[in-house]
């Protein structure tokens, strides 16, 4: 895939819903395919021309999520951050780590599609 733009493109990618219709069931970290959904979802985006990627997550899972992106070898996901109450929370969240500067692209993908194709992209 070739990339259009000349300023760093960045990625937010949420994860921190609550699962409530799945019973409190993180569906991130489901197996589809025996990968984890999340694992699937930032696996697009690392292969895409992007210059990092922002995760959020539930509160006090940021370490079981930084090690699930080490066994996987995400390395553009470079900032793994504390989600907030409501998605718009945990994408404010996401933003200030970013380094972004008004110039720059930001996308912000729901972690829970993993099948958007490079061709969307």
């Amino acid at each position: 895939m070739r990339r259009f733009l000349s300023e760093p493109i960045w990625v937010v990618v949420t994860a921190a819903g609550q699962s409530r219709r799945m019973g409190g069931v993180s569906k991130m970290l489901l197996d589809v395919g025996r990968l984890p959904i999340i694992v699937r979802t930032l696996r697009i985006f690392q292969e895409a021309p992007v210059d990092g990627i922002a995760l959020a997550v539930p509160t006090g899972q940021e370490d079981e999520f930084r090690e699930l992106c080490q066994q996987h070898e995400l390395s553009k996901v470079r900032w793994v951050v504390e989600g907030g109450l409501e998605r718009q929370n945990s994408i404010a969240n996401a933003l200030e780590a970013l380094p972004a500067q008004p110039e720059d692209w930001v996308a912000i993908h729901d972690g829970a599609r993993p099948f958007v194709s490079q061709e969307v992209l």
